[in-house]
This record gives C-alpha cells, structure tokens and sequence, in this order.
C-alpha cells in the first residue's frame, strides 16, 4: 500500500506539473494571438491607409489627365489662331502687293503724262510709305 500511495503521489506530481506546463503553454499561446491581433490590426490599418493614397493618387491622375486634355484644347485653339494669323498676315503681304501694283501703274501713268520727271518716284520706296503710315 505504502507503494501505491507513492505512486499516487508520484502520478499526482506529475499531472501537477504537466498542468503547470499547459497552463505555461496557454498562456504563451495567448501572448502570441494577441501579438498576432495587434499585427493584424497593424495590417488593416495599413491597408486602409494605402487605399487611402491609392484614391488620392487616381484622383490626381484624372486631375492631370483633365489638365493635359485642357492644355491640348487650348494648344489646338492658339494653333487655329495662328493659322487663322498667318493667312491675315499673307492676305496684307498679296493687299501689299496689289496696292504697290496700282502705286507703280499711277507713278508710270503720272510720268507718261508728263506730271512726274523720269527721275523722281512717287512711290518709289515702299519701306517709305510704310514709315510715313506708321
């Protein structure tokens, strides 16, 4: 019998202990789910602040996609305006010519007549007349 209350005691230490280490185990075990917790709320809020930029960025984007489409608007617009110049510009240079056409026919016509000498010009210098209109 003094055997067995041994054993029985030997046994009870043993189930004392192990359940001295199960409870060591646990509480390891929950130190780690909430390390593993945090970690996630970690995740989460990092996520959430990279969706966060993600939006801001695209909204950027489309910010400087309408940007660029407004700047090639208004470059195609001040191409038609300087086409739109540049036709003016070459309709005065033909006016130019016409008008210096009909002052040549008048400064021969005036010295046929015998109005002007052969030697003096009315309209002999256009940079003059234009000078003189400026």
């Amino acid at each position: 019998m003094k055997d067995t209350i041994r054993d029985m005691k030997d046994t009870l230490k043993y189930i004392k202990d192990t359940l001295r280490d199960m409870k060591d185990i646990l509480r390891d075990m929950k130190d780690t789910v909430r390390e593993m917790k945090d970690t996630l709320i970690d995740i989460k809020n990092t996520l959430r602040d990279t969706k966060d930029t993600l939006r801001d960025m695209n909204d950027t984007l489309r910010n400087t996609k309408d940007t660029l489409r407004d700047m090639k608007d208004t470059l195609r617009d001040m191409n038609d305006t300087l086409r739109d110049i540049m036709d003016t510009l070459r309709d005065m240079k033909d006016t130019f010519g016409d008008l210096m056409d009909t002052l040549r026919v008048i400064n021969d016509t005036l010295r046929d007549i015998n109005i002007l000498s052969e030697s003096s010009r009315l309209f002999s210098d256009p940079s003059r007349i234009l000078s003189e209109t400026s």
